[in-house]
């Protein structure tokens, strides 16, 4: 698997459980304390995650990473 390919499958993970968790990019976003911008590249593949970033959002809705890494 390729960068970009993981990229965007973390992305559309990370964006499935948002949905999932009806949460906006801007809630997910103030949860996590990262910028809605950043939350939207992730998503849409552009940008990578930082382990710490990834941490953070994952705290903010109170989800195991194991649990989280089983959809990527």
């Amino acid at each position: 698997m390729t960068r970009e390919q993981f990229n965007f499958n973390l992305g559309n993970a990370v964006c499935d459980l948002r949905v999932e968790l009806s949460l906006t990019q801007e809630q997910l976003a103030e949860k996590a304390d990262l910028s809605r911008n950043y939350i939207s590249a992730v998503e849409r593949g552009e940008r990578g995650l930082t382990v710490y970033s990834l941490y953070r959002i994952l705290s903010a809705v109170d989800v195991p990473f194991e649990k989280f890494m089983q959809r990527v």
